[in-house]
């Protein structure tokens, strides 16, 4: 007895003391981390997690929030999870070899917004990765990047062909966008261009996360083709935030709101006025469809259905149901005359409408978006103009928005109203608000009366003359159509809260909407369908496509920009990485 207990003690003697010992045999080889991402007690669909340093390390939540993926064993491992552009986390965990470890039920919190700006004549050409993660950044033309990150010390690296590397390191905090101002890419005197070098670009697709995204369509006399197109293209936007798992919510409204000169519709006033939901902010909840296209204005029917009030995956035919051609988002055209888009959208979010009948939509957690869809000029708040003015009507929307009438006059002619709306300042700091004061969570998008799409800052109001009571010029026609209700006129104030919140800016002219609403949506959601490339391929059969390793399915090449495309149902899914290969001409 005596010598076997001084055996054990000489054994336990050197377990403590050898602590190197115990250290190389739990911590070789690879282990196996798992867990489950919450965010406000739900769970956090494709999340993109990760261990930071191990390109290979990398995977995402499953519906149910879960993860599981193999890392090399260590010591204070970096796990990494970011879920959409706003939550994430970052955790140091020890993780043995040849063993599991499972975290448990992990509580997402808010990242910090990184912003900066590459210095470089075709930004687009240019790449910023955040070095030990498998996050590529693209710059737009202008060359600005931001990125979401969990609070800690990370390091941007830009690239390009024919550049030096230039590196930047930052420190986000969380709820807050920090600057890392102008990043230089200077020129290598060594590099020389030769035709068909082969060229690698990579990126890393967005999505996941929470989207609660606000529709508001224009329901005026003009606006039945558009109402049906958008309806038909806006599954394909669904099909893309499935695809990206993106747990979204999406709800209607329209322009309208009661006024003097846009009373409750009833038997004796149909037109100009609104419909028996109330408007005003309210979320839609009538399955509209065209039982009449013979007639002008097309005449609508409508089905109350209150399912389809607030849209989420599991209600997807309130967006188009085809055995009838039904749609929440076919909203009629007997609308208001005087739309009122951003005050519809800010009565919609705001108590009571939030907390009552438009309750369910809005989440603390999720990023927001607006998008509008019109033809038309937003007239303000209530009360801002004089309505029902003879021969001047809905004009004087356009008067106050611009500040001027036709002849230079600072007021209406009737009331002696200024010719004045609320500031468009006042909108953004309203979507700023409602996240936080977070600026990169809240963004409006329009399709809409677009001068020039290259340049949608450049859209203005004009007049035809300087009369007293002059038309508004037109900004577009609908393609292949004909007439009066073809035009589209200018949104300028739309315009001014898509570019302050860095929302889109689409052509409300075009024969279809899926490009535009999947680009909003892209926009929203972080996911993208089209992929620009540096160069353009000396030829098409050079070019090959992966997502997450394997050969892409559903993609072309795009030639006039260039870039990689793909169809909605083949979109490439949250956090997946995406290789193109190709041989690449000289500039």
């Amino acid at each position: 007895m005596t010598r076997t207990h001084g055996a054990w003690m000489i054994v336990a003697a050197l377990a403590a003391g050898c602590g190197s010992v115990d250290n190389d045999f739990l911590y070789h080889g690879e282990g196996t981390l798992t867990g489950r991402l919450l965010q406000g007690g739900a769970p956090a669909p494709g999340a993109l997690v990760f261990v930071r340093g191990e390109p290979r390390a990398v995977t995402t939540t499953d519906l149910d929030g879960r993860f599981e993926l193999a890392a090399v064993s260590g010591r204070d491992r970096q796990l990494v999870a970011l879920w959409g552009a706003s939550h994430g986390l970052r955790r140091g965990v020890d993780l043995p070899g040849d063993r599991v470890r499972d975290l448990g039920e992990l509580l997402l919190s808010g990242v910090g917004v990184i912003e900066g700006r590459l210095e470089f004549a075709a930004p687009r050409r240019a790449a910023v990765r955040v070095e030990g993660t498998p996050l590529v950044l693209r710059p737009d033309d202008a060359g600005r990047f931001r990125v979401g990150l969990p609070a800690g010390d990370w390091e941007l690296v830009a690239t390009a062909v024919g550049a030096l590397e230039a590196r930047a390191g930052v420190r986000p905090r969380p709820g807050q966008a920090v600057s890392v101002g102008a990043v230089p890419l200077q020129a290598d005197p060594a590099y020389v261009c030769q035709p068909g070098e082969p060229r690698t670009e990579v990126y890393s697709q967005g999505g996941g996360g929470a989207l609660d995204l606000l529709l508001v369509v224009d329901s005026s006399g003009s606006m039945a083709a558009d109402q049906l197109v958008l309806a038909q293209n806006l599954r394909a936007l669904a099909a893309s935030l499935e695809a990206t798992l993106t747990d979204f919510r999406l709800a209607i409204i329209t322009p309208g709101i009661e006024c003097p000169g846009c009373p409750p519709c009833d038997g004796l006033i149909m037109q100009s006025c609104t419909n028996e939901t109330g408007e005003s902010g309210r979320f839609q909840d009538r399955r509209g469809r065209i039982d009449d296209p013979t007639t002008e204005p097309p005449t609508f029917a409508f089905t109350r259905d209150p399912a389809c009030r607030v849209i989420t995956r599991d209600n997807l035919d309130c967006l188009w149901r085809e055995a009838d051609q039904s749609s929440v988002a076919l909203v009629g055209t007997n609308g208001c005359g005087y739309e009122r888009p951003l005050a519809a959208m800010r009565l919609a979010l705001s108590a009571p409408l939030a907390d009552v009948a438009n309750q369910g939509f809005l989440r603390e957690h999720a990023r927001l978006a607006v998008l509008s869809f019109t033809d038309e000029e937003d007239c303000g708040e209530v009360g801002e103009v004089t309505e029902g003015m003879s021969v001047i009507g809905g004009k004087v929307c356009y008067y106050a928005s611009r500040g001027e009438g036709p002849d230079g006059s600072g007021e209406d002619p009737v009331a002696g109203l200024p010719y004045r709306l609320t500031p468009v300042e006042d909108y953004a700091a309203f979507l700023r608000e409602l996240k936080g004061g977070d600026p990169a969570r809240a963004t409006f998008s329009v399709i809409a009366g677009v001068d020039d799409p290259g340049h949608p800052e450049d859209t203005t109001i004009e007049y035809v003359d300087t009369s007293e009571h002059a038309n508004v010029q037109t900004v577009c026609a609908r393609p292949g159509c004909t007439g009066p209700a073809c035009q589209a006129y200018p949104s300028t104030r739309q315009i001014a809260l898509a570019l302050a919140t860095g929302g889109a800016i689409e052509s409300i002219c075009q024969e279809d909407y899926t490009d535009a609403t999947l680009r909003v949506g892209g926009l929203s959601s972080g996911a993208r369908l089209h992929f620009p490339l540096g160069a353009a391929p000396v030829a098409p059969e050079t070019v090959r496509v992966e997502v997450a390793g394997q050969p892409a399915q559903g993609w072309s090449l795009e030639l006039d920009q260039p870039a990689i495309g793909f169809a909605a149902e083949h979109t490439p899914p949250a956090f997946s990485q995406v290789r193109v290969d190709y041989e690449a001409t000289c500039p």
